[in-house]
């Protein structure tokens, strides 16, 4: 039997909590492993939904530059934000581990301060409302990597 890894880092937790900080008090090594606790809890939140928080993010980048693709006057930026958008396959295991999905967020990334930029240099007001709608997905995507605060 696999123990889930959530699991094992609230028991890991609650040893730290139960065992280890009353015997430590306020020392510098009780301050660390009370860092350590909150450390623990936060690695807890973010392994349960690491692969779904990216698979959103990828999911809204690549929507954004499909919208994007029918404003975008220059015609290698359009180029590229069509082929991002055309590269959405099925998500198979082998796409799913968190290093390929941060390979991929990467590369969209990329491309998201390319049109960010150009949406800047562009004076019209298609490009002012995709600035916008850049803005909006960045604050969205902050808002995704937010971890609840009511452990901390």
């Amino acid at each position: 039997m696999t123990p889930p890894v959530p699991a094992v880092l609230a028991l890991l937790a609650e040893r730290i909590r139960d065992d280890v900080l009353p015997v430590m008090g306020d020392s510098y090594g009780g301050q660390q492993m009370q860092r350590s606790l909150m450390l623990l809890q936060a690695v807890s939140e973010e392994f349960d939904r690491a692969a779904a928080r990216r698979v959103e993010e990828i999911t809204a980048l690549q929507t954004l530059f499909e919208q994007a693709a029918a404003v975008v006057e220059a015609p290698e930026l359009a180029r590229a934000l069509r082929d991002a958008t055309d590269a959405r396959a099925d998500f198979t295991p082998a796409t799913l581990s968190i290093s390929a999905l941060d390979q991929q967020l990467q590369a969209l990334r990329a491309l998201l301060i390319t049109l960010q930029i150009w949406t800047e240099r562009c004076d019209t007001p298609q490009a002012q409302a995709l600035g916008q709608a850049i803005w909006r997905e960045l604050r969205r995507g902050t808002e995704r990597r937010q971890l609840s605060g009511a452990r901390f």
